[in-house]
């Protein structure tokens, strides 16, 4: 997390810290909007490191929302991507749901049985991070903290420019890691 961190000073022209509890307005700033930049990179696009399938656990409710089956919200789920069931791919149809809160947990309420999701993890090690989101998360941190440690908006303006572009070949180079899908020829196709 540090070299992210000095990064993103750096990149304001501000002198590199050594701890994240160091006592001044860098490191106090820093880690003010760390959490805050990680999260909401991570939300940005579907990062592959932070992408996993998890099956949903069935809770004892049932009956809810007008919904058969009550699911558990994976804890560890920063956003839900995609929720599907085998029955739902078979007959190529979308799988319903609805997001509530029951009894103070997160939940997926659902008629399907057996659901699995594609889950977004709220990634926090940072040996996990590809170069690329590195790179991005230094420079929206850069934003982030730019006018409490600058106080110049010009500053402001050029590390949102160079995040613009981070993110953009950080975009990039994730997309080229998703995998090609090969679609199954189409009945049509297979009678002629």
């Amino acid at each position: 997390m540090i070299d992210i961190i000095n990064n993103a000073l750096n990149y304001l022209g501000q002198q590199s810290i050594s701890s994240i509890d160091e006592q001044n307005d860098r490191a106090r700033k820093c880690k003010q909007f760390y959490d805050v930049a990680r999260l909401e990179l991570l939300r940005k696009q579907d990062w592959g490191f932070a992408q996993e399938e998890v099956i949903l656990n069935k809770l004892p409710k049932e009956n809810y929302l007008e919904r058969k089956f009550v699911y558990a919200y994976p804890a560890n789920a920063l956003f839900i991507k995609k929720i599907y069931s085998k029955e739902s791919i078979r007959l190529r149809r979308n799988f319903e749901y609805r997001v509530a809160v029951l009894d103070g947990q997160k939940v997926i309420c659902s008629n399907e049985r057996e659901p699995r999701a594609i889950i977004t993890k709220d990634v926090q090690d940072t040996t996990l991070f590809d170069v690329a989101f590195k790179e991005a998360l230094s420079y929206l941190l850069a934003t982030k903290v730019a006018m409490a440690l600058t106080g110049d908006a010009e500053i402001y303006k050029l590390a949102m420019q160079q995040f613009q572009l981070a993110i953009n070949d950080a975009t990039l180079v994730n997309k080229q890691e998703e995998p090609t899908v090969i679609h199954n020829e189409s009945d049509f196709w297979k009678v002629r």
